[in-house]
Order: C-alpha cells, then structure tokens, then sequence
C-alpha cells in the first residue's frame, strides 16, 4: 500500500512539473475575436493562440463557418461568417520582467476570403499584425470589415512564427471543425 502511495505520489509530482515547465514555456497569448457589429460589439467567434515554445505555432480554422455554427449563441441567429463586421487581435505579455517585443512582432492573424475545402488556398487574403501598445506587455490590431476590407472572410490562420505559412492546394483540407495547435 506504501508503494503504491509513492507512486502516486511520484506520477503526481512529475505531473506537475510538466505542467509548470509547459506554462513557463509560453512568453505571450493571443486571442482573436470576430464581432458581428463594426463597433466590435457582438462577438461571434473567438480563437486562441498560445505559444508552447519559442519557434513555431498555428491555430489554423479552415472553415469559419463551420466554428461560429458550433458555437451555441450563433445559431438561434442564423450567423455565417459573411456576418463578421469587425475583427479585433490582443496579446499578452507573459513574462514577470523584460520585453516580449520579438514575440510580438512573430504573430500573425492572416484573413482568407474562401475556405480551404474549396482548392483556391483560401483565396485573397489580409495578413493582421500586432501594434505594440504601452509598456511593451501588450500589442492589438482591429479591422473594421466593410471600411478597411471589402471581402468576406471564411478561413483564419492564427500564425506564430510561420509567415510562409500557406494552406493546402487543390486539397480539402482538415476536417472544417478542427481547431488545433501545429508546430514546426
């Protein structure tokens, strides 16, 4: 019974580590946030990226409108991604001292006006990157649809350090309600 404590014990214990090494490994985390009003009100799908290590990650949303049907309050409205008005972009510096200056400047939220199921690489697209805000612990980016891009958008790539990232050709691509972290 003694041994059997310990291990459990020792299994716990090297849990935790892990998870604390896993936490402290990431410098910043990124949310973006799609709103069905240009005032950016009215949110109606939500990603996030959180960097694991110091090289590469994705969040990559082949189909937006296969996310904002998944989620529960979009649906009784019959929203589609054609209903996005305003897309706002925030990370945060998790470090206790120094700059996440470099980390910032690594993150990329590309827009793509067709889905990747379609074969076109997600068509035209408008790459949003980070505005350094005050004291070097945040950066944002906001884009109005209707005023600063007249296309619809239908697929997302939330990019860490892969701005040679391109999405399949000619291929379908993920299954559309995969939402998941690569890296490189």
């Amino acid at each position: 019974m003694a041994a059997s404590a310990l291990r459990s014990l020792a299994l716990g214990a090297a849990l935790l580590c892990l998870q604390a090494t896993l936490i402290g490994a990431g410098r910043i985390s990124c949310s973006a946030q799609f709103f069905g009003l240009p005032s950016y009100e009215e949110e109606i799908a939500h990603v996030a990226l959180k960097p694991a290590s110091q090289s590469a990650a994705s969040t990559i949303i082949p189909d937006l409108d296969a996310l904002i049907h998944a989620n529960d309050r979009a649906v009784p409205g019959g929203l589609r991604s054609t209903s996005i008005e305003s897309v706002h972009l925030l990370c945060i510096c998790l470090r206790d001292t120094g700059s996440c200056d470099d980390d910032f400047s690594q993150v990329t939220l590309r827009l793509y006006t067709d889905p990747f199921h379609k074969g076109t690489r997600g068509g035209a697209t408008r790459d949003l990157r980070c505005t350094q805000l005050a004291d070097s612990t945040y950066c944002s980016a906001g884009l109005r649809m209707r005023n600063e891009w007249a296309d619809d958008i239908s697929a997302i790539a939330f990019l860490y350090g892969q701005n040679s990232y391109e999405p399949p050709d000619g291929l379908a691509g993920p299954d559309p309600l995969t939402i998941g972290m690569a890296t490189d």
